[in-house]
């Protein structure tokens, strides 16, 4: 079952790291994969989820929650109680983890506080799918580049030398476009086409730099639209209730498609060079959210001090890392020194 991996004390006002989820990320000594769902509230984030859950395990019943009420199910980042397990093609076993990240713009949520919750999603995750309704808009490409602007803050907090660094942390990237039919222009054969289109610099300065900035965060990216499941709104309210095989489809191939891409595409996460295992994944997820906190108090005028980033990763026998196996070559920036805690991660290229 699902449960709390990262969430909101108003205590202290900061988020932290669940001692359960520590606790079960500990288990996996193995590479451990992450693949987060982040997104605007109510556009079916943890659906998503279920369906690749269900491809994965064949179990149809239970999940992330989902309702159709105003308030999102999902508070912070909550995380799959069971790691799946996954094979590479070269042979390497390793654990698939699930991430659903609580909906941002939420009529109850500050604009900080949505950022820092889409920012923890792009560090931790090995792959990022970035779901939204509808096609590519401005807000939504602001709301983007925002985030990538904050996770580049959250780097710098942590003692990052240059963007190849950043490049380094960052997952591979799925734009997701949820119930839209786009008619692609002259020139462009697929919605990855769009998107880079949409990406693309056209002379003005202030959006050529907000695209610049999702560019160099997300350097492997892809897009992929998905067409409208159902016809009636009164049974879009309740899709968690009826069974895929009612869905349209047209709409059902192209889910089939989405997960396969997704699950051939979501690999280890790295760290100079070498898989991460669960526990350190564990010890990053609280670094990262020391260093949110530390980065949003900077944003607001008052400077904190990042506390010391060293981790388990190196100063504990049983976190010891994988390493990558023979024939997969490590990229040149993994050998780069990185402040101990952030992970290197240079993901796949996306099919």
């Amino acid at each position: 079952m699902a449960s709390p991996f990262i969430t909101y004390s108003p205590d202290i006002k900061k988020f932290q790291v669940n001692q359960d989820a520590v606790k079960t990320l500990s288990k996996l000594t193995g590479p451990v994969a992450v693949l987060a769902v982040c997104g605007r509230a109510r556009q079916g984030k943890s659906w998503l989820l279920n369906q690749i859950l269900t491809k994965m395990t064949g179990k149809g019943a239970g999940g992330f929650q989902v309702a159709s009420s105003h308030r999102p199910c999902t508070k912070g980042l909550w995380i799959w109680g069971q790691a799946i397990p996954r094979t590479l093609p070269s042979g390497q076993k390793y654990h698939l983890v699930l991430v659903d990240c609580e909906g941002i713009d939420a009529f109850d949520q500050t604009l900080d506080y949505s950022t820092q919750v889409f920012s923890l999603g792009v560090l931790l995750s090995s792959m990022l799918i970035y779901n939204q309704m509808g096609s590519i808009d401005e807000s939504s490409v602001d709301k983007l580049s925002c985030v990538c602007e904050f996770a580049k803050r959250i780097k710098s907090k942590a003692g990052a030398a240059d963007e190849q660094e950043l490049r380094a942390l960052s997952p591979s990237f799925l734009w997701l476009l949820r119930d839209t039919y786009l008619t692609l222009d002259s020139g462009m054969a697929t919605p990855k086409d769009y998107m880079e289109e949409v990406l693309r610099a056209g002379g003005d300065s202030g959006k050529d730099q907000t695209r610049a900035s999702i560019k160099d965060v997300f350097p492997v990216r892809n897009c992929f639209a998905m067409k409208r499941p159902l016809t009636e709104e009164s049974e879009l309210a309740a899709m968690d209730q009826i069974p895929l095989s009612r869905l349209r489809p047209d709409f059902q191939q192209g889910l089939e498609k989405l997960i396969n891409n997704v699950l051939s595409n979501a690999t280890p996460k790295q760290f100079r060079g070498s898989y991460i295992n669960g526990g350190a994944l564990a010890s990053f997820a609280q670094v990262s959210a020391a260093a949110a906190a530390a980065a949003a108090a900077a944003a607001c005028g008052a400077p904190k001090a990042l506390p010391p980033a060293v981790l388990l990763l190196t100063a504990e026998p049983s976190l010891s890392l994988a390493p990558p196996p023979a024939g997969l070559p490590v990229p040149a920036s993994c050998a780069a020194v990185l402040p101990v805690g952030m992970p290197c991660a240079d993901p796949p290229s996306l099919a």
